[in-house]
Parts: C-alpha cells; sequence; structure tokens
C-alpha cells in the first residue's frame, strides 16, 4: 500500500485529522482524481473536524466567551491548586500492602520496626539512636524533578522556566517524617515549625544508588549501607522523558540500566520495603512480584526478597511528592485505588 492508498483508506474509514504529518495535505487530491476517494467524504471529515471548535466559541466574539472573564487571579488559584494536588492523590495505585506496612506510623515515638542490631549498626551515617522511624530513600527517581513530569507538560512549571521549584520524593518524605517525629513531641497535631522540622530532617536520607539509565555502579555500595542502617526502605524508580515520549519508543519494557539489579541488592537486605515507581509507559516489574504459579516454585525462587509495598505514581507530575509522602503516612488520604482480586479490593486502610 503506497501513501495515497493509505491517505483514502484512513480518510474513508473514520479518520477525520491527521496530526504530525503531511500523508493527507501531499496525496489527498491525487487520491480524488484517481477516485479513491471524494470530496464529500473531504468536507463530511472536515465539518465533523471543526465542529468543536464552534462549540467552545472559538471564533466567536472573545468577548462572548466565558473564558473572556478570566484574569490573572486565575492562574494557579488556591481552588486551582487544590484540584491538582486531589488529581494527584488519586492517581496514585496500590498494587501490593504486604502485612499492611502501610499506613506508615504517624505521630508516634513508638516504633514497631526491628532496629537494626549495634554489632551491625554502621556509625558513618547519621541515624543515631533516635527512637524515630528511620528511613532511606533510595534510587533515582527520588530525587527527580523534571523527570516526574508526563509528555506535553509546559516549560512554565516553575515561575521563569525549569523545574528547580518542584518538590522531590525524597524531599516530601523526608518533610512528612519530620513532621511525624515534631507531632509526637508537639501538644499541636501536625505540627510544622520549619525550626522544629529541621531538627528531624536527619530521620530521612537519600542515596542514589544508581542513575535512571546507565550502568554506573558506583553509588550502590553507599545506597546499600544506608538502606542497611535503616528501619525502613522505600525504592523509587522508573524512567523518564529521556527514555519514552511523544515520537520515541522502547524496546524494552524492563527498568532501565542498572535499576533492576540495584532494586534485587536492596531487597537481598531483608529491610521492609517499599517500592514506588514512576513511569509514563508501561514497566515489566515481574521479578519484584511473588509468582502464583505453583509449577515455578524452586529453591532459587524461595530466597528472592520481595517488595512488602507496590505503589504505581505514573507521572506524579509537580505537586506528586507530597501525595505520594501524604499517602505513605495516611495523613490526608487512604488509597481508592487498589489492586482487585476477583473483584474484592483487598489491601485497603
Amino acid at each position: 500500500m503506497n501513501d495515497t492508498y493509505a491517505t483514502s483508506f484512513s480518510i474513508n474509514n473514520g479518520s477525520d485529522i491527521e496530526m504530525g504529518g503531511t500523508l493527507w495535505a501531499n496525496n489527498l487530491e491525487l487520491a480524488i482524481n484517481i477516485g479513491l476517494t471524494s470530496e464529500a467524504v473531504i468536507d463530511a471529515a472536515l465539518e465533523r473536524g471543526y465542529k468543536p471548535h464552534f462549540v467552545a466559541g472559538r471564533f466567536d466574539d472573545p468577548a462572548d466567551s466565558d473564558w473572556y472573564s478570566l484574569g490573572l487571579s486565575d492562574i494557579n488559584s488556591d481552588y486551582h491548586k487544590q484540584i491538582v494536588h486531589e488529581a494527584a492523590l488519586q492517581g496514585l495505585v496500590l498494587l501490593k500492602n504486604e502485612n499492611d506496612l502501610l499506613p506508615l506510623p504517624f505521630g508516634t515515638t513508638t516504633n514497631t520496626f526491628n532496629r537494626v542490631g549495634e554489632s551491625t549498626h554502621d556509625e558513618s551515617t547519621d541515624f543515631g539512636d533516635s527512637p524515630f522511624l528511620q528511613i532511606a530513600v533510595v534510587g533515582p527517581q527520588g530525587i527527580a524533578q523534571a523527570g516526574l513530569f508526563s509528555d506535553y507538560e509546559n516549560d512554565e512549571s516553575c515561575f521563569g522556566g525549569g523545574h528547580d521549584c518542584i518538590e522531590t520524593i525524597f524531599e516530601a518524605i523526608q518533610k512528612m517524617n519530620a513532621a511525624s517525629a515534631s507531632t509526637s513531641t508537639s501538644t499541636s497535631m501536625g505540627a510544622d515549625d520549619d525550626d522544629d522540622l529541621n531538627k528531624y530532617y536527619y530521620l530521612t536520607q537519600f542515596s542514589k544508588g544508581v542513575d535512571v539509565d546507565s550502568m554506573n555502579n558506583s553509588g550502590i555500595p553507599d545506597a546499600l549501607s544506608l538502606a542497611e542502617n535503616s528501619d525502613v526502605v522505600i525504592l523509587v524508580l522508573g524512567i523518564t522523558k529521556d527514555q519514552e515520549e511523544e515520537t520515541k519508543d522502547r524496546t524494552d519494557t524492563n527498568l532501565p540500566g542498572l535499576q533492576n539489579d540495584f532494586a534485587h541488592q536492596v531487597l537481598a537486605l531483608g529491610k521492609p520495603t517499599i517500592m514506588i515507581l514512576t513511569n509514563g509507559g508501561q514497566l515489566a516489574i515481574d521479578s519484584f512480584v511473588e509468582s502464583t504459579d505453583a509449577s515455578s516454585s524452586s529453591s532459587l525462587s524461595s530466597s528472592v526478597r520481595y517488595p512488602n509495598v507496590i505503589i504505581e505514581a505514573f507521572n506524579p507530575n509537580g505537586v506528586g511528592a507530597s501525595a505520594i509522602a501524604e499517602s505513605l503516612f495516611a495523613t490526608s488520604y487512604n488509597f481508592e485505588k487498589n489492586i482487585v482480586n476477583n473483584g474484592v479490593v483487598i489491601n485497603h486502610w
């Protein structure tokens, strides 16, 4: 099938618009001349394509449009920020919550996790002997900013352009865990005085371990050391628009670079582990999910460790980090999208 036949076939069978190409512009006239389509078909496609523009008032006097009344005060308004935040919360999907690891404890000095024994404690870490929850955030997407955004996001996410104002997942979790510690020693629930929070930031630390897509393994030892001396590990992995976006497709849906190997090294530590995935396209996580096929069981599979929690965050965008942190500690939200087994929602607190 050549371009002329492809053009006529598409418009004859319901396609009204060609986006991002010039096949129609270059071939429709010839297609009409040789009888593959007709002007009537093109007129019908044109009418259907333009109807939404007329309905939206695009060709009306601007003063007659509802949009005309909007002003600067409507940009980034509190109401709009509330909607964005709620969308970020509702976009998270809890795929697994083994032994109800979530929600993490908030506002209590009682640490329910097994603390690393003194004989194996690495004194080079800054956790110390605090009674509060000590969290290691590892993985390249833990400090991603631009990498949290989906395709077609503009260049004005931050005033003046760029992404420097975007809170990272690590920063959001660090702040939330500090607020938990602060609240447990305060008479006011949800204390967020900056000075009070700052003294608890050490409770949550970050080490990237590996890049999103490279073979550099030099950061793995530090990340494993941090993870081993924590109470809970939050493993943040995924892909960015550098791996996949409009006009750029992947041939492999596995985690790129060394992320897969790094994740299994972290899991081998045996720590309570929360895996958070940030991605705009599908990711194969077969090796992080227990097989339900009894025939696949083996002595090797029995030694493999899996994440206690798996959260699909997709592209959480500009406010997604805080939504993730709030959901981990259940301070303002309980997961509404959960794994479903035979129609029954499980792992919902």
